[in-house]
């Protein structure tokens, strides 16, 4: 899909309509295709609300939201969320921050460091969700 993206100008009017529609491929081509400067967020918030699995979760995360510049106060948003998916991205969206490091000042990267400790105590955690999210935060940052 990524070598499909890349003969398309990246195009807010199709990423729309592309995530609007409820097949795999083409929301993971709307997060490869939504320009960074017109993704508002408040559309980023309407696009996580619609997220149903881990993997449109993972790609999107990578492919988008780590982009953003607002991702960090957005990642803190959606992990004091209450819906799994949405901390989900919430989670993997700063895991991926970190990873690139430079894009967060002191505050916030010890804040995003908090966060990952409290994955760390989902490891032994009885929840189902709170153990796929320890292995997916686990993942993105090995």
């Amino acid at each position: 899909i990524k070598s499909i993206a890349d003969g398309y100008e990246k195009d807010h009017a199709l990423a729309q309509a592309l995530w609007k529609e409820e097949i795999r491929e083409c929301k993971i081509m709307a997060g490869l295709l939504q320009p960074i400067d017109s993704f508002l967020p408040e559309i980023a918030d309407i696009w996580v609300e619609d997220i149903r699995n881990i993997e449109i979760a993972e790609l999107t995360c990578m492919n988008l939201f780590q982009n953003l510049p607002y991702a960090p106060a957005k990642s803190f948003h959606w992990i004091a969320d209450e819906r799994e998916y949405i901390q989900i991205c919430g989670f993997l969206t700063i895991a991926r921050l970190l990873m690139k490091k430079g894009d967060m000042d002191e505050r916030v990267e010890n804040n995003a460091f908090q966060v990952c400790r409290r994955v760390e105590a989902m490891k032994d955690s009885s929840s189902e969700s709170e153990q796929l999210l320890y292995t997916l935060v686990k993942e993105e940052l090995d």
